[in-house]
């Protein structure tokens, strides 16, 4: 049985902007970063405490947020640019001109294309992200994601309400959702246009107070917490070996997030396999007991040098991923210290992990 790390972790400093995390080991720290403080909300109970760390000085910068909706068939996607305010006001024309040219395919290789603006460099994408976009290589550098989901992705309100709890925006409501949207026609289709600003970057998602369904855990000796921000994973985690790592990630989605065979065939393409049938996936599943729910385990090595474990739990109306990504034999050694990683995981509790 591995060894588990039971003592609590001290709050981690913070090693980018604007989203606070830990740091990389060995990586130095930048000159703008303050000092760690614990801040504790005057209006919380003693059982609601929320967690602060103090970021670099230009986390502080207004943010600003474009996005664009667009539902097709059996996917939704979702294009987000968010970042200081002054660097995402340059790049407005040439993100509504991207979004004009999109064109939804409905080829399984292939499923849309745009046109890459210039200067704009494109890259794979990674976890849930179908690519990324580089419009400015500031630290951190300046990304638009696309990123599919299922038909069941959630409303217009639940999607924006996520991408304001990012920005440390209170919630919206039905009626405010004109003041934020506007609907544009992109080749055919209704597409929803999203423009949000916060005057003061507010703290991310993971310092908010853990909602109730949010899942406790016991941390493995020697996984310190990432400083790379993974869509839509509400913890983040490396492992190391070396010049090798490993990440592992905890992703929570509404519904049924585009069902079983799809996310196990997006892991299937993360390491260069083709996709598989719907029975051909089944086939090739674990049944483990992750909390109290039985979930899917795949174990998935490809020809791109990389190997995937995958934990699916269908839980109360939303589906959770556990995932560790890395080099093959990595990802052997830790195996062991995944798998006593899930077994640890609790629903219901509340209180968001120990790490």
């Amino acid at each position: 049985m591995p060894k588990m790390n039971n003592r609590p972790e001290p709050p981690p400093p913070s090693g980018r902007s604007p989203v606070s995390g830990a740091v990389v080991l060995g990586r130095r720290l930048p000159p703008l970063l303050l000092g760690l403080a614990l801040l504790v909300g005057a209006g919380c109970s003693k059982d609601e405490k929320v967690t602060r760390y103090t970021v670099a000085k230009d986390a502080k910068q207004p943010q600003r947020l474009l996005g664009a909706i667009v539902p097709h068939e059996d996917r939704t996607w979702f294009f987000k640019l968010l970042g200081p305010q002054t660097a995402v006001d340059k790049h407005e024309k040439e993100f509504t001109q991207f979004i004009e040219s999109v064109r939804l395919t409905g080829k399984g290789d292939k499923p849309i294309t745009w046109d890459v603006p210039n200067g704009w460099e494109e890259k794979p994408g990674s976890d849930l992200r179908y690519r990324t976009f580089i419009l400015e290589r500031t630290e951190p550098p300046l990304e638009l994601s696309v990123t599919p989901l299922g038909a069941e992705a959630g409303t217009l309100l639940s999607n924006i309400n996520r991408w304001r709890e990012q920005m440390g925006l209170a919630k919206t409501t039905e009626a405010e959702l004109g003041k934020l949207t506007r609907e544009i026609k992109v080749d055919g289709k209704n597409v929803t246009l999203v423009d949000m600003k916060a005057d003061n970057a507010g703290e991310p998602a993971e310092h908010l107070p853990a909602s109730p369904g949010k899942p406790t855990y016991t941390v493995p000796d020697g996984w310190v917490k990432s400083t790379r921000q993974v869509p839509f994973s509400i913890a983040t985690f490396e492992a190391r070996d070396g010049d090798q790592s490993a990440e592992v990630t905890l992703s929570p989605l509404t519904g049924v997030a585009g069902g079983l065979a799809s996310n196990v065939n997006r892991w299937r393409d993360q390491v260069g396999l083709e996709p598989a049938d719907a029975d051909e996936v089944e086939k090739g599943l674990k049944k483990i007991d992750v909390g109290g729910s039985e979930a899917k385990y795949a174990d998935l090595k490809g020809p791109d040098k990389k190997r995937i474990l995958g934990v699916i739990v269908p839980r109360e109306g939303a589906m959770w991923f556990f995932k560790m990504t890395g080099p093959p034999e990595l990802v052997e050694k830790q195996k062991a210290n995944f798998e006593a990683f899930i077994k640890s995981v609790r629903f219901g509790e509340g209180s968001g992990g120990k790490p």
